[in-house]
């Protein structure tokens, strides 16, 4: 059975449907699994073992309909699970005849466009995304029903590109190698470069790597501060293969709700999240799902930063208490 898995969006949403298609491999031995994402994800998920192949949905919504259909269609498959809701996704899955085509009820256009619906809304739930995106297994007549600490073994990480060495090189084996990715893309609030900076100079002996997109570059060297001896500036360095590989060399990594953070997860290094306890932006929803992932939030209510990007809740996380936890591990 061929089975296409629709996740288009960012690179957290995809490693957080990783463990749906792990599941899934665990209980039907005949099952092949294609994922369609967008490009700049391919590096994540032909670091998955439980993907058979990736499809390209990039170049797939540059073509006409016709010809996306077509291109669809040319895969052969049984079924295809809509776990991020795409309206030309869908009208090109039926256009495609796909057999079967799996939605969620809530979303008006998968009354037109799938024959199967399963009731699913996100937006209330008390699951994790990761355990929301579980239900798709229902069709299959699977209980979807597994604890967080049961997902990570679903994940199926498995790092094919070598690690460049002028990147390994500076790894320091006789330190904790710690990256501190400290913007978002503005995607998730941040915990603020100031307290990364206390956070540096907390951990004199670790070995400390500053990451980021160019875009971020700016922002990042304009307050934080490399004189501290114990930190490189990695901003721009990576593609996102190499990103990857580079994670998952290091012992820990210390983010927002990013994708990083859950390529750290993914690859199996102490993850270290800092989530506002603002709902549902917070850890019980978007947290790393991994067997040495951490989740740091304040107990309290939030609703003041509700409307605003700058959160003192999250700014209020005390950096002493993430370095005396990265110290132990």
């Amino acid at each position: 059975m061929k089975v296409i898995v629709s996740r288009t969006d960012a690179i957290g949403d995809v490693i957080l449907t990783l463990s749906l298609l792990g599941f899934l491999k665990s209980k039907l031995s005949e099952i092949e699994i294609f994922f369609l994402a967008s490009q700049y994800t391919q590096p994540i998920l032909e670091s998955c073992k439980f993907v058979d192949k990736f499809i390209n949905y990039s170049e797939i919504k540059e073509l006409d309909k016709i010809e996306a259909s077509e291109r669809l269609k040319n895969y052969e498959a049984d079924v295809i699970l809509h776990v991020f809701p795409n309206s030309k996704v869908a009208k090109l899955a039926k256009m495609a005849k796909i057999p079967v085509r799996v939605g969620t009820r809530n979303r008006f256009f998968h009354w037109t466009t799938c024959n199967k619906l399963i009731k699913l809304s996100r937006k209330n739930s008390d699951l994790h995304e990761a355990q929301l995106n579980l239900k798709f297994a229902e069709y299959f007549g699977l209980s979807s029903d597994l604890s967080i600490d049961e997902l990570p073994e679903f994940y199926g990480f498995e790092c094919k590109e070598k690690l460049l060495p002028e990147f390994a090189k500076l790894l320091d084996s006789n330190r904790k190698n710690i990256i501190f990715h400290p913007k978002s893309n503005l995607s998730a609030r941040e915990w603020g470069i100031d307290n990364f900076n206390k956070l540096a100079s907390l951990m004199p002996e670790a070995n400390i790597f500053i990451t980021g997109t160019e875009k971020e570059r700016k922002a990042i060297e304009d307050e934080f501060d490399f004189s501290l001896t114990n930190t490189t500036n990695l901003i721009g360095k990576f593609s996102l293969s190499q990103l990857v590989a580079f994670i998952s060399n290091c012992d820990a990594l210390v983010a927002a709700s990013t994708g990083p953070l859950h390529i750290a997860a993914f690859t199996g290094i102490t993850a270290v999240g800092l989530f506002p306890p603002i709902r549902p932006m917070h850890a019980g929803r978007w947290g790393a799902i991994g067997k040495k992932a951490k989740s740091f939030s304040l107990e309290k209510e939030c609703n003041k930063c509700r409307k605003s990007l700058d959160c003192t809740c999250l700014k209020d996380i005390s950096a002493g208490e993430i370095a005396n936890f990265l110290t132990e591990i």
